[in-house]
């Protein structure tokens, strides 16, 4: 029987790969068709992706790499065209069929299918992540209309501009009195490096006197385009940190900071390795506070000269001073404002409608006091309503709106004889617009708001407050109270905004007071039940920032002419007592925390403003509360209640319905997910102001400042009732989404027919079934979009045309922007006639397109007019223009005969920016193009990337016509031979100019042999030059002489502004430059960085480095040849010539394995470097030694050396004439690290002395057999050998703050004899290394002497045990002498470590302060620490590599672990929970209080992050990184888990995929299975068996 068994099986398997290979020849066209369903597929779901990347491409974002790197391997697949199944040769003259081909056809396809099944599966974890966060615009506030470029401004602008360049700067301040101009100046700044592409990022936040961190870190966000969904300070702070690393250059402005701010708690860091890109700038009126914060340096801004203060002032009186008596008077106004520009500026205004004797007055007002120019403004004011109005404004916020006034306009008679909220608009638009039109106000950053001056502010409040009619206390710092009831009793207003801590009184008296404002974030802030009962008067309350407001004073109650109620930004429950204050007008919950709506306030039947903008966790509007408010004029429910019921159903919550019983509304902000909801009828008759977001598509956050929104989704057709259909009459900006049901937009939409009268911005996306926007066959006379100024149209597959009609009236006449994307079937964008009126014309963008053929089609089709007569157009506005993806373009207007992208029928004399991606156009202009003067000249940006058919970018001839050109950049062209090409028609050029060219770019160019040829190419104002990935390009100006070594630069090629260099991947070069390079050249360079050069042995030649007068950054990196950066060989150090001094300040040099020498002979201070500050070197295996002689002993301003992983014997080079003794001081150094040098025998192989006063941080790490550390003590036989050490101990380490020790170190200095104990008193951070001995211990003792021991790092080292189980004999409050007082501890490389503390340790032996606790591959630990041990001061925990550990920590522990904010646990083998129950712990819950960010990455066995019984919650977590955790089963066992802030899970380490099911257990279950928990369930078992 055994041996049938053995028979069968074994036929069975001869027969299975038979069976197998026959299947491929009878089943080749199942198989053949199987593999087309499935290409058809990937084409479906590469049409899908690749319209997200167009669609993240287009709003400026960075696509993810795993995106990419899927499209390419797509592409090919999805390209291919669809072929049907040939017909099979036949074999034997066509009697038998072809074995052969029917096999490799079917063996092909089932290949290609496993291929494209692992592309399928791979793009459906794409989701609907493609690309990294949005790029927006960077918006700043508009600078005054005043602003002028006075010669002193320049001269500072300019300065900051050379420190913003200069790497060795991170921190640059700038400091003047208040009014002087520093906001206008720094704005100036950042628009200048933005447009210029100084820095990639700009973000500017203005920070004030007590600065808000949410509203800086809000502000940031938003100019780098980041969306914060945590809502502490640390979870922003860590994100904003996380993204500014990402960043290469990005430049952080923090305005007006008047106290010293923590950058890092904001979450802005610069300086250090991962934010290196990163640089801030800094604006404040104290000096002090620019050093406070670090500033490497700063700027001070002076008061104007007073030729330029009269220029100015000239500028704002204008024709007033023609007279010379009365140019005199003016000239001593002027005088008096003492070169204040907001000085000159309010006076001149105030001044130059009046008569000359109040010329007079002011300015012997202004010799008296000379602050007093904007009391002089003030005091000429129209009218008491404008004096009013200003003094109103003391009590604004920063950043104040309309509604802002609107809420206290009552209370300061501003509303007299109007009734309506309308009217008081109105009104308050007026008043602040005379308010500008003085200078005492100025535009925001928004249409409606506006700003007002520091120093004018601070006048206005001073103005208020007399006579005792107003009290202000604003941002005041310490404890404050109240001033006593008799200066508070006859106040009509009283402002306490955001001081830092204010005691209210039990009541306060104060009769006639009008308007209470209180705006504070102090958080045990109390306000009691009778606080209000004395002020009957009160009309206005305003209250911001409370968090204890769950119950309303009782006392409120009895304010019966309140009109204003105000409680926003607040903590918000029983809200019923708001019924009694029946005069209310005004009510506002704007972002507060409010769960319901109280039914009481339908009773409210006075109220005319009722604002719920932002109130994110309302749920509940009980029904009719909306309807009964009938006097209602302006409601507000954006961004907040969306729980809108079906007005058939059972209400339970309000219905829209309700809106048509407010007849005079005429604002509405309003949210509706689901458009069942929306009524049958629905009227806005008066409707003036509106954002209404109809669909679950929409985000509430909207860049238009239009007063007029409407969002729809379109996927089922809605009610088009008259109520839309009037809202569509009226909307300004317009977004539609989902048109499945609508193919012409006007036609389906426009029921009116009235063409879309007042639209300024029109937005469709996602429209299947959408073919035209304009279908019009009559109705010829229609007005179409006559006023539309923006149209973007995105993902429309099946648009055909845009306009599609012959009209009498131009359509988008008043078209500026244009933006298309994803149109598949569209082939051009207007007719020739049509584009012909569209002289508004300013910007052009259109994006994967893959059947556009032209952009203006070439006067043919029925949509021309018969008058047609016009053969050319000019754009004549037209200034931005990009073309993208569009692989079928032939011509910009295909009507002419080139093949040119652009002819003569079209032209663009404004154009300034131009950007070509991946076209096949073969030439971008005409040769005859060139003769139309205006064609080009415009020019400022030109960008061309992967155009693969284009063989050179510009033809020398043009050149000549670029005089504006400023940056130019030729990227990823797989056949460019040269940036510039001669034609025939072109007579020979001498030389080649861009006069104005700052940035040029050139990368990815594998064909690229040469910039041009054979002529002189002058570059007179570059300042930045980046060449990478050339393999091909040697020299920069080729002359076609062969077998000949020509330089990158030579004689042929001047840069004599240029500041910043990147040469890379240049696999063909073998020498930068010559000697015979042009005067100048190269003289103005500060930063340059040469990387993956494989031929280049040097980089500067012994008679070139004269030329680099201004450098100061060098960068080398990963040149596997390089052997000498100075070659030095050659220099004639006898010549009697005076000392060059090159400024280099910064030298990094990184992995160059056969560099022998920096410097390769000793220039024996014929050219020194004595700037240098900074020096790292790491991988230079072949360097023997770091430093010639002479240039060491220049070294006084160097303040860090490291050298790391390097061949290096000694660290200075013998001197090239030996002395006796060598003296060595390096007066500024504070950081040395001497970093895996095994080859290190000395410092100097001389006899020598070495001076470190200011030496505070020594790090060393294998250092090879160099001594380290003597003492006086031991006499001069020691110190004075060839090998000597290095340090004297009693010199260096009393300095100390950071030392490292090894076991020898640690064995001399045990000495007492020798080495006094009280000698460490002073370091605060030890590293011990190297304990190699298995039997090795912590050397306790030792370290006592270490008596303020904050940090304790141990590495490499063989230890079992750590800390003691007993406490040491001593203080019993010190159970760990000075390691009790240890905050931080990093344990890394501890290979034999099997506890940290032993199981059996006391409790009390754990340090009570330690605050961050880091144990990296320590590959046998087994515990952390013992179940019962407390963390309680513990913040964060960093678990990294270690194998042996099952869990991190007891669910005891984890209790106490209240402070921890950050915990991180990542590579750790056996890891199976993260928190393990006790046996013997009582159920109560685990609280995480302060945990924000939590990352578990790469634990193959983890199943649970804790499976015990109780709750567990979290707070405050925000950020969470789950990552390659493939048996995570459930984060929590029990339905017990609390993580009521968190909004995602992160996916990866570069948290740039998410995913959130609505909890976090749900998330763990159901979507981190896709892609990471392995499908095995043996796997599991096997698991959960162990």
């Amino acid at each position: 029987m055994d041996e049938a068994n053995i028979a069968w099986n074994l036929v069975r398997a001869l027969i299975k790969p038979i069976k197998r290979e026959t299947s491929f020849i009878i089943l080749y066209k199942r198989k053949a068709a199987n593999r087309d369903s499935k290409v058809r597929q990937l084409k479906f779901k590469w049409e899908t992706v690749q319209s997200a990347v167009t669609l993240a491409t287009r709003n400026g974002q960075e696509i993810i790499q795993v995106v990419k790197d899927w499209q390419d391997r797509a592409r090919p697949i999805a390209e291919e065209p669809e072929k049907a199944l040939g017909e099979e040769p036949k074999c034997f003259f066509g009697w038998f069929p072809n074995l052969k081909y029917r096999y490799e056809v079917s063996k092909k396809a089932e290949e290609d299918g496993l291929v494209i099944d692992k592309l399928l599966d791979e793009a459906s974890g794409f989701k609907d992540k493609v690309a990294h966060p949005f790029d927006p615009q960077v918006r700043w506030a508009t600078p005054s209309e005043c602003y002028m470029a006075f010669e002193s401004r320049e001269a500072v602008v300019n300065q900051v501009l050379v420190a913003l360049k200069d790497a060795t700067l991170k921190v640059i301040g700038v400091y003047g009195v208040a009014g002087i101009g520093k906001t206008t100046l720094i704005t100036q700044v950042a628009k200048m490096v933005k447009a210029n592409k100084v820095f990639d990022w700009v973000a500017l936040s203005s920070v004030t006197q007590t600065p808000d961190v949410e509203t800086i870190q809000a502000e940031i966000a938003d100019c780098l385009g980041l969306n914060f969904e945590e809502e502490s300070v640390k979870g922003r702070a860590t994100k904003l940190r996380h993204r500014l690393s990402k960043e290469k250059n990005v430049l952080v402005i923090l305005d007006d900071i008047r106290t010293s701010l923590n950058l890092n708690d904001v979450g802005i860091v610069c300086g250090d390795h991962q934010h290196r890109g990163c640089k801030i700038l800094l604006s404040s009126r104290d000096p002090n506070v620019l050093c406070e914060m670090n500033v490497d340096k700063s700027f001070k801004v002076d008061v104007l000269k007073e030729e330029e203060a009269w220029n100015l002032f000239d500028k704002m009186v204008g024709d007033r001073v023609k007279d010379p008596s009365e140019r005199s008077k003016a000239h001593d106004v002027c005088r008096g404002c003492r070169g204040s520009p907001l000085s000159i500026v309010t006076t001149a205004n105030a001044l130059k409608k009046k008569d000359f004797s109040e010329w007079e007055s002011a300015s012997k007002q202004l010799t008296t006091h000379p602050s007093s120019a904007v009391e002089l403004s003030f005091n000429h004011l129209a009218n008491d309503e404008l004096k009013s109005a200003f003094q109103l404004c003391s009590l604004m916020p920063y950043k104040p709106t309309i509604f802002d006034m609107l809420k206290y306009g009552t209370a300061f008679g501003l509303f007299q004889g109007i009734t309506t909220v309308e009217g008081a608009i109105q009104r308050l638009h007026r008043l602040v617009q005379n308010l500008k039109s003085s200078c005492l106000l100025f535009d925001g950053r928004m249409a409606e708001e506006f700003a007002m001056h520091e120093v004018i502010r601070e006048v206005a409040a001073s103005i208020a407050s007399r006579e005792g009619k107003m009290f202000l206390m604003r941002n005041e710092i310490g404890q404050r109270e109240l001033p006593n009831a008799g200066r508070l009793r006859n106040c009509t207003a009283i402002s306490l905004f955001y001081n830092d801590f204010v005691i209210l009184p039990d009541q306060l008296e104060c009769p006639q007071l009008k308007v209470f404002q209180l705006y504070d974030n102090n958080p045990v802030l109390r306000i009691s039940d009778q606080f209000f009962s004395k002020m009957e008067a009160l009309e206005v309350l305003d209250v911001k920032g409370m968090k204890h407001l769950s119950s309303l004073p009782s006392s409120l109650s009895s304010l019966g002419d309140l009109q204003t109620l105000c409680l926003e930004s607040c903590v918000l429950q029983h809200l019923a007592m708001v019924e009694k204050m029946k005069k209310l007008e005004i009510l506002s919950f704007n972002n507060s925390i409010i769960e319901e709506l109280p039914k009481e306030i339908g009773e409210l039947t006075q109220l005319k403003v009722l604002n719920l903008d932002n109130c994110s966790k309302l749920r509940a509007i009980p029904p009719n509360v909306i309807s009964n408010l009938s006097r209602l004029e302006e409601l507000h429910i954006g961004n907040s209640f969306a729980q809108w019921e079906d007005e058939q159903t059972t209400q339970r919550h309000a219905s829209l319905s309700e809106l048509n019983h407010l007849p005079d509304l005429t604002s509405l902000n309003l949210h509706i997910p689901d458009y069942r909801n929306m009524p049958k009828r629905f009227f806005f008759k008066k409707l003036q102001r509106f954002k209404i977001l109809i669909g679950n598509t929409w985000d509430w956050s909207d860049k238009h400042e239009a007063s007029r929104i409407l969002k729809l989704k379109l996927n089922e057709s809605i009610h088009m009732n008259d109520g839309v259909q009037i809202l569509l009459k009226r909307t300004e900006v317009l977004y539609l989404d989902d048109l499945k049901y609508v193919e012409d937009l006007l036609y389906d939409l426009d029921e009116s027919t009235t063409g879309f009268p007042q639209l300024k911005y029109l937005h469709i996306q996602n429209g299947p079934g959408l073919k035209h926007i304009v279908n019009l066959t009559d109705k010829v006379t229609l007005d179409v979009f006559p006023v539309l100024e923006s149209l973007y149209l995105h993902n429309l597959i099946n648009l055909e045309k845009i306009c599609n009609a012959q009209l009498e009236m131009q359509p988008f006449a008043k078209l500026r922007v244009i933006n298309v994307g994803s149109c598949s079937q569209l082939k051009n964008l207007f007719s020739f006639s049509i584009a012909r009126g569209l002289q508004q014309l300013q910007e052009v963008q259109v994006v994967d397109c893959k059947n556009m053929v032209e952009i203006i089609t070439g006067g043919r089709g029925r949509d021309v007019g018969d008058n047609e007569t016009t053969t050319t157009i000019e754009f004549e506005q037209l200034q931005s223009l990009t073309l993208q993806q569009l692989p079928k373009l032939i011509s910009f207007n295909a009507s002419s005969t080139t093949a040119t992208l652009f002819n003569n029928k079209v032209t663009f004399p404004k154009l300034k920016s131009l950007k070509l991606s991946s076209i096949s156009t073969l030439q971008i202009w005409q040769e005859q193009l060139l003769s139309v003067p205006n064609c080009i000249q415009s020019l400022t940006s030109i960008t061309v990337e992967d155009c693969g058919n284009l063989k050179f970018l510009l033809s020398s001839s043009m050149v000549a016509s670029l005089e504006q050109l400023i940056h130019l950049e030729i990227s990823e062209c797989k056949l460019v031979e040269a940036i510039i090409e001669e034609t025939k028609m072109e007579e020979r050029m001498e030389k080649i100019l861009f006069p104005n060219l700052h940035s040029l770019k050139i990368k990815g160019l594998p064909q690229l042999t040469r910039f041009c040829s054979g002529k002189a190419v002058q570059f007179p104002s570059l300042k930045q030059l980046q060449i990478e990935h050339c393999p091909k390009l040697g020299t920069f100006i080729s002359n076609f002489v062969k077998n000949e070594i020509r330089p990158l630069f030579d004689e042929n090629v001047a840069f004599p502004s240029l500041e910043k260099m990147l040469i890379s991947q240049l696999s063909s070069l073998k020498m930068l430059w010559n000697d015979q390079l042009p005067k100048n050249s190269f003289s103005e360079l500060k930063t340059m960085e040469v990387e993956y050069c494989l031929q280049l042995q040097t980089i500067f030649p012994f008679n070139m480095v004269e030329k680099f007068q201004r450098l100061q950054t060098l960068v080398i990196n990963d040149c596997v040849s390089l052997e000498e950066v100075f070659d030095f060989q050659r220099l004639n150090i006898k010549e009697n010539k005076t000392e060059v001094a090159i400024p280099l300040k910064k030298l990094y040099l990184f992995n160059l394995p056969q560099l022998k020498h920096v410097w390769s002979k000793d220039p024996q201070e014929r050219i020194s470097f004595k700037n240098l500050t900074s020096v790292y070197v790491f991988g230079s295996e072949s360097l023997k030694s770091l430093f010639p002689a002479s240039v060491a002993r220049g070294l006084q301003e160097l303040e860090s050396l490291e050298i790391d992983t390097c061949g290096v014997e000694q660290i200075v080079a013998m001197d090239v004439t030996p002395q006796p003794e060598t003296r060595f001081v390096f007066p500024k150094l504070a950081f040395l690290q001497l970093w895996r040098l095994e080859k290190l025998r000395s410092f100097y192989p001389g006899v020598h002395s070495t001076e470190w006063p200011m030496l505070k941080r020594i790090v060393t790490y294998h250092y090879g057999d160099m001594k380290m550390f003597t003492s006086e003590l031991l006499g001069t036989r020691q110190t004075r050998t060839v090998s000597q050490p290095l340090f004297l101990v009693e010199k260096v380490v009393q300095n100390l703050d950071e030392l490292t020790l090894d076991s020898r170190d640690i064995s001399m200095l045990s000495d007492e004899n020798v080495f006094r104990p009280d000698l460490f008193s002073s370091i605060k951070v030890l590293q011990v290394h190297c304990y190699h001995q298995e039997s090795a211990i912590l050397p306790f003792g030792f370290i006592q002497n270490f008596t303020n021991l904050d940090n304790l790092n141990v590495g490499c080292c063989k230890f079992r045990e750590l800390f003691p189980s007993e406490r040491l004999v001593g203080d019993p409050r010190k159970p760990l002498g000075t390691l009790s007082g240890i905050r931080t501890l990093k344990l890394v490389l501890l290979s034999n470590l099997r506890h940290i503390w032993k199981p059996n340790s006391r409790p009390d032996l754990i340090p009570p302060y330690l605050e961050s606790l880091v144990v990296w591959n320590c590959n046998r630990l087994i515990s952390l620490a013992p179940p019962s041990s407390s963390f309680s001061n513990l913040t964060t925990l960093d678990i990294w590599k270690c194998h042996g550990v099952k869990h991190i920590i007891s669910s005891s522990t984890a209790k106490t672990l209240t402070k921890l904010t950050k915990m991180s646990v990542r590579e750790c083998d056996e890891v199976t929970e993260i928190v393990a129950n006790d046996e013997d712990e009582t159920l109560t819950d685990i609280v995480f209080s302060k945990l924000v960010c939590l990352e578990l990455n790469k634990l193959p066995m983890l199943l649970y992050f804790d499976s015990g019984s109780y709750a567990l919650k979290f707070p405050l977590l925000e950020v969470i990184t789950l990552s390659q955790c493939p048996s995570l089963i459930e984060f929590h066992t029990r339905n017990e888990l609390s993580t009521p802030k968190l909004k995602k899970v992160w996916q990866t380490e570069e948290m740039d995929q998410s995913c959130w099911e609505g909890d976090l257990n749900a998330t763990v279950s159901e979507k981190m299975v896709l892609g990471t928990r392995r499908r095995d369930h043996g796997y599991r078992r096997k698991i959960d068996l162990t």
